[in-house]
């Protein structure tokens, strides 16, 4: 009787290829990447079902303008106190649960924490609120008056989404923490869900004023959902709270944040700065970096979210243990991986620009010289994916060790040689220079934070 095929991984290319993937999804670090990425992406196709809505609803107006421009301050105050604050609350967790009842003393730091956050969240609000209309003319320059006080009214009615927004921030990081990568993409999407039904429900009675009623009743159910969740995982975390603790235990929590929200309010301003170049070069093109920003920025903004949730717990996880001399190495792998995984992509990207171009964007009064230019400008963003990447995993490296002064002070410089790249090629590339400023920024970025990084990990190795 004759033998059987060998049982075994099939040969030739396919079985190393397949035996690569095997290997590579095997790490928890690997799979929880893929759950984020996964579930993100979901969260994003339905949040881009809203965009839909309101574009059916509402089409390109003066009142969808005023939006718009209502939902910047409030979407910045809760980006800055509610994404940085989560940035550094994740390392001190993993630093505060390395001691002696470090379970506890997580749990009361996590109380601490939130509580200083209700209360910046709170003042930051009242700020809000009492800025001027006059204020909003940086805004919007050429709005009637009656337009900035629309702006305004809806500004105030978009408080509660500041608050609710900056909170899901934080409450979702509390369970990364503790390996919990499904509930908060999740939620997310039951919340834009939310959103979508209350805008379709809304809208005749409310007209524009749904959107503002939808934001806050999908923020609201989102924020209201990882709470519960949070103190599920967490147990009760204000008790035994006292207020004065707040002084004895949080000044170092509030001191880093500071200093990230610092750095991420300096790096808000290189669109600003890039628009406002682009100005100078002739009409049409501030419109053509925006559209050719769209397609780069969603796929970098997924895979940036997948690796900013993921890693940070990582390496505060890395840092914090017996393996933080093994971090050179594991820098090292990093880099090789995000290479293989952003290379083909940002290849991909640049060689089907044109084409993507004319299928979402070609018709009507974007004519093809438009969609020329538009994928040009393309192409130059799709070439930054695989430094970006890298810049985020290495800023989230530089966290886990507290290098947080390092970072601001990177990212102080890196603002000032995007501003003047972005001018000094845009005179010889055009609106492309601007695209290819970005490029140089993110690669800088990318290559002084992992020096920092390969530095530091030397210094704590073993002699």
């Amino acid at each position: 009787m004759s033998a059987g095929p060998p049982v075994g991984p099939p040969a030739g290319l396919l079985g190393k290829i397949a035996a690569t993937l095997r290997g590579i999804l095997g790490s928890r670090l690997a799979r929880n990447s893929l759950t984020v990425f996964t579930l993100t992406g979901l969260g994003r196709a339905v949040a881009l079902g809203k965009e839909v809505l309101v574009a059916a609803l509402f089409g390109v107006s003066g009142l969808l303008d005023a939006y718009v421009l209502a939902l910047l301050l409030p979407s910045f105050l809760a980006n800055i106190l509610g994404g940085s604050f989560s940035a550094v609350l994740v390392p001190a967790l993993g630093k505060a649960a390395a001691g002696t009842q470090g379970a506890e003393r997580a749990r009361q730091l996590l109380g601490r924490a939130l509580t200083a956050q209700v209360l910046l969240t709170g003042a930051a609000m009242l700020a809000l609120a009492a800025l001027p209309i006059t204020a909003l003319q940086a805004l919007a320059p050429g709005a009637t008056p009656e337009r900035l006080a629309l702006i305004k009214t809806m500004q105030l009615a978009l408080l509660p989404l500041c608050a609710f927004s900056s909170l899901a921030h934080v409450l979702g990081a509390s369970l990364n923490y503790q390996g919990d990568f499904k509930s908060p993409p999740l939620l997310a999407m039951l919340g834009a869900l939310a959103t979508i039904l209350a805008i379709a429900l809304l809208h005749l009675p409310l007209g524009v004023q749904a959107l503002v009623a939808g934001a806050n009743i999908g923020a609201g159910l989102e924020c209201a959902l990882l709470a519960w969740l949070a103190r599920r995982s967490w147990g009760p975390v204000f008790r035994g709270l006292r207020w004065g603790s707040l002084r004895a235990e949080t000044p170092a929590l509030l001191r880093n944040w500071a200093v990230l929200a610092l750095g991420a309010s300096l790096l808000g301003l290189s669109p600003f700065i890039d628009n406002a170049i682009a100005t100078t070069l002739g009409e049409g093109s501030v419109s053509a970096l925006s559209y050719a920003w769209k397609l780069p920025s969603g796929l970098a903004g997924l895979l940036g979210l997948t690796l900013s949730t993921v890693l940070l717990p990582y390496f505060t996880g890395i840092v914090h243990g017996a393996d933080a001399q093994e971090l050179p190495a594991l820098c090292r792998r990093m880099v090789k991986r995000l290479a293989l995984l952003s290379a083909p992509l940002a290849v991909a990207g640049i060689a089907a620009s044109p084409y993507l171009v004319s299928l979402l964007f070609q018709r009507g009064r974007f004519d093809a010289q438009a969609a020329e230019l538009v994928s040009v400008i393309q192409a130059c963003y799709f070439a930054q994916l695989p430094f970006y990447l890298l810049a985020i995993a290495a800023a989230r490296m530089l966290q886990a060790l507290s290098r947080l002064r390092f970072l601001l002070f990177l990212q102080a410089g890196l603002l000032a040689v995007n501003a003047l790249t972005s001018l000094a090629l845009s005179r010889v590339l055009g609106p492309a220079g601007i695209a290819v400023s970005s490029t140089i920024m993110y690669a800088l970025c990318a290559a002084i934070s992992l020096y920092a990084v390969l530095r530091q990990g030397r210094a704590a190795g073993p002699a």
